[in-house]
């Protein structure tokens, strides 16, 4: 995650990249039942609501099995009109800011607690 969002927000062709994938319905078909059950996976190791990193880490968990749900559910149409939303470039950088405050946090966690 802390990667991840470090290359994509230190390089705009990558986020070029991501939106060119996300129009390839075969890379769909493939990603949106895996991300399904890794998201179903998540919420039903740590589905944890309380206080500090866990409630965080549930919070992730939740959002890695709507999108899961989401990428399969949707017809064409529908997917293709959010991604129209979601691929802004504006919304693109905030949403890897988010991800590498996210990772900045799980990797103190990790490490030093």
């Amino acid at each position: 995650m802390l990667i991840v969002s470090l290359v994509v927000l230190k390089n705009k062709k990558r986020q070029e990249l991501i939106n060119e994938l996300s129009k390839h319905e075969d890379l769909r078909f493939v990603m949106g039942p895996f991300t399904l059950i890794f998201g179903l996976v998540l919420v039903n190791i740590h589905n944890i609501w309380g206080e500090g990193y866990k409630t965080v880490i549930t919070i992730v968990s939740w959002i890695v099995l709507i999108k899961g749900v989401l990428v399969v559910w949707l017809d064409e149409k529908n997917y293709r009109k959010l991604m129209d939303k979601i691929s802004k470039p504006n919304l693109l950088t905030a949403i890897g800011v988010i991800n590498l405050i996210l990772g900045l946090y799980f990797t103190y966690i990790g490490f030093f607690i």
